[in-house]
């Protein structure tokens, strides 16, 4: 009897125990239930706690997700994982106030058919607006989820939170400010209502009106006096979602998509009008109008996605490059540079050249174009956080703020400095592998009874071996260095096409272990490193400072035959 009676105490037990334990996890999670804290402490960094303070040989601290302290002494709870970073730096994960990550499929443009009938009414059903073009009542987050393959790609770029919303429309709904992390969007959800946007582009609204910038710019001043009629009248009989998603959108950070510098003016004049001040997605050409663009106050989203040089080896190619193109594509890597001298707010997006090798290239030449390194840290965490009012949570390694960093081998602004790791919501994102040995120099490689001089290039992580007989020849050798183990495979007559195979282990700098001939016989080798290389024009990392005044001159328009003066003035001609 005593049995059954604890049995059922236990079976009580049991079922007051579970809503405990659902209180504590939101959602159930199909795993082994694991209450261990996520704590980190790092060591011996160079920490950039934000653009204006950085702290030598310092320490960081997290805790599930969020940082707990920084600095130099700092001490960790028992239980805390040690990881020493001596001589590697850590910053604040980049912020991206222009993406689409995550969303839905964009709906295809619908253009203008002269040949199609006219739609004059919506096609989109319920109580909307009577226009398609307005999407005001779009919500970011109701349409997002986690999307690996777009995140991996930001996460190897250095970024860790992304402002998303749809481009699609004249008014675009809400965005919603994500993180990067792989768990879940309920985890990765920062601010579901974040910024609302607009345009000057109709997007995928198959009505016939508007069809022209004019009536775009006719469109949204119309929506704005509706909405304002639509406040004040409160007017029972007539209800319009777009117009309350409108109204409810107004509190938020406003940001205007209008690329181009004449596309920033207009859409300056239109939310002066309203009194509006739009934070402004550009388009990198500011630098052609920037006493005007200054002027609007208006903080800028800039992309660095700078043209490539164009080819002109062939005269007739040549004569098809417009010189204006050629004019922007010397200007472009400076624009960044003169917006930061004249005091202009702005940050960078990764639009437009979301590859890791062409974004951080690009982001290390506007540097050498006259940027400083502070104002293209600052515009990439410190004010994207602040214009989307998350500087409490993000852009900086402040205690408190979410644990979102980058891991790097060096000054990121330097040429050869490597993403190690990302950390995002206190998870790590391995990009390159941290602990890589640096066996760059002059070996000699002894296998068997034959001896072969070795030379080790390249960098860290990606190191290209070759054998090196003479000043004249080069026979490349096929390696894979991972940790404490290397594979080599190279032919040393091209004519016989007969390969040594090498596996081994690496001791500092020596490398051994054993292979096998052509003939199949297995032999010792080791390789005892001799000298550094020599660094030749091609392997120098210096920075190459470009000094704006050098470039093309800035003339108005910026075309051909532009005049030098500030602005033509108007006068009287007598034709």
């Amino acid at each position: 009897m005593m049995r059954k009676h604890v049995w059922l105490l236990g079976l009580l037990g049991l079922l007051f125990y579970r809503p405990a334990f659902a209180q504590d996890e939101i959602y159930s999670v199909n795993d082994v239930r694991d209450d261990r804290l996520e704590r980190y402490l790092f060591t011996n960094a160079t920490v950039v706690v934000d653009y204006q303070n950085t702290l030598q040989n310092a320490s960081l601290l997290i805790e599930d997700g969020f940082i707990q302290a920084v600095g130099s002494n700092v001490s960790a709870p028992a239980g805390t994982r040690t990881i020493d970073l001596q001589g590697k730096y850590i910053y604040p994960s980049f912020i991206d106030l222009y993406s689409h990550y995550g969303l839905s499929e964009l709906p295809e443009s619908s253009g203008f058919n002269w040949n199609a009938p006219e739609k004059l009414g919506p096609q989109t059903e319920g109580p909307f607006s009577q226009n398609d073009a307005i999407k005001s009542q779009y919500n970011a987050a109701d349409d997002f989820s986690l999307n690996d393959e777009q995140a991996k790609t930001y996460r190897e770029l250095g970024f860790g939170a992304v402002l998303t919303n749809k481009p699609d429309g004249i008014a675009r709904g809400s965005s919603a400010l994500v993180s990067l992390t792989d768990v879940t969007a309920n985890e990765a959800l920062i601010m579901p209502q974040a910024a609302a946007h607009y345009s000057f582009a109709k997007g995928s609204s198959k009505q016939y009106y508007p069809i022209s910038k004019m009536g775009f710019i006719a469109l949204l001043r119309q929506t704005y006096l509706n909405a304002d009629w639509y406040q004040t009248e409160k007017n029972s009989e007539y209800v319009d979602q777009s117009l309350e998603a409108w109204i409810d959108l107004q509190n938020l950070p406003q940001v205007f998509d209008a690329p181009g510098w004449i596309q920033i003016l207009r859409a300056d004049k239109l939310g002066d009008e309203f009194g509006k001040q739009y934070i402004i997605r550009g388009s990198g050409n500011e630098y052609q109008r920037l006493a005007e663009v200054k002027a609007t106050n208006a903080p800028l989203i800039v992309p660095i996605n700078f043209p490539d040089a164009y080819d002109v080896d062939d005269p007739y190619d040549a004569e098809n490059v417009a010189l204006a193109d050629m004019m922007h594509w010397e200007r472009a890597p400076a624009n960044l540079g003169m917006l930061a001298q004249e005091g202009i707010s702005f940050v960078i997006t990764a639009e437009g050249s979301t590859d890791s090798k062409v974004f951080l290239k690009n982001l290390r030449k506007a540097v050498q174009y006259g940027l400083p390194e502070d104002a293209a840290l600052k515009a990439l965490t410190h004010t994207p956080a602040q214009l989307v009012r998350a500087n409490g949570q993000l852009g900086s390694l402040q205690e408190g703020t979410i644990a979102n960093f980058i891991i790097t081998s060096d000054n990121i602004f330097n040429e050869d400095a490597q993403i190690y790791e990302n950390w995002i919501q206190g998870k790590a994102f391995i990009i390159n592998e941290m602990d890589v040995s640096d066996l760059r120099g002059e070996y000699a490689l002894a296998v068997g009874n034959e001896n072969y001089p070795l030379q080790i290039s390249g960098k860290p992580g990606k190191l290209k071996f070759q054998i090196v007989p003479n000043d004249t020849t080069k026979i490349d050798v096929t390696s894979e260095v991972a940790k404490e183990t290397i594979t080599l495979a190279f032919t040393p007559d091209a004519e016989k096409n007969e390969q040594i195979r090498l596996s081994g282990w690496v001791e500092g700098q020596k490398l051994q272990g054993q292979g096998k001939l052509p003939n199949g016989e297995w032999v010792s080798w080791e390789a005892n490193y001799q000298s550094p290389l020599e660094e030749t024009e091609e392997d120098s990392t210096d920075d190459k400072v470009v000094n704006p005044d050098d470039l093309v001159e800035i003339v108005y328009p910026f075309l051909p035959y532009g005049d030098q003066q500030r602005m033509p003035e108007a006068t009287a001609y007598l034709i």
